[in-house]
């Protein structure tokens, strides 16, 4: 699957307010399936780029197609979010975002409901059912809070 062309697809199609905004997709060495990167001190120095979404290799060849678009929805809510916010309210963001358990949730909430209004709550539960599917429950149970 060429999941650069099912990134901008879904980037054009359900998110028009990104459209004269490149933001590459692409892969990295890293645990987590995927990630955005809206809130390191790097990027909100650098607002007028949207850094790129970044994904793990091996496991988005694992996961179901669903799940990849789901997830993939979900970091450009997070992008939103980011263009939303002025540079002091990124600032916040962006310390609260690491310190703050609660402030991470109600990120990650934001991103969900955003993905919903797109359309997306079928592929959000596909992920999250991927997501719980890769650790032990113990693990999960720690790591729900922060998921769908």
């Amino acid at each position: 699957m060429d999941y650069n062309k099912l990134f901008q697809k879904l980037k054009n199609k359900h998110y028009p307010e990104l459209e004269h905004y490149h933001i590459e997709f692409k892969e990295k060495n890293q645990k987590a399936f995927m990630d955005s990167h809206n809130f390191s001190i790097r990027d909100i120095l650098n607002r007028h780029k949207l850094h790129p979404v970044t994904y793990n290799k091996e496991t988005i060849k694992k996961s179901p197609k669903k799940a990849t678009e789901g997830a993939i929805i979900h970091e450009l809510a997070h992008k939103i979010q980011a263009l939303r916010s002025n540079f002091f309210q990124s600032l916040y963001m962006g310390l609260a975002y690491r310190l703050s358990n609660k402030y991470k949730i109600k990120i990650e909430q934001e991103a969900n409901e955003i993905s919903i209004k797109k359309g997306f709550k079928k592929e959000l539960l596909e992920l999250k059912k991927y997501c719980k599917s890769r650790f032990p429950k113990e693990k999960w149970a720690k790591m729900k809070k922060f998921h769908i």
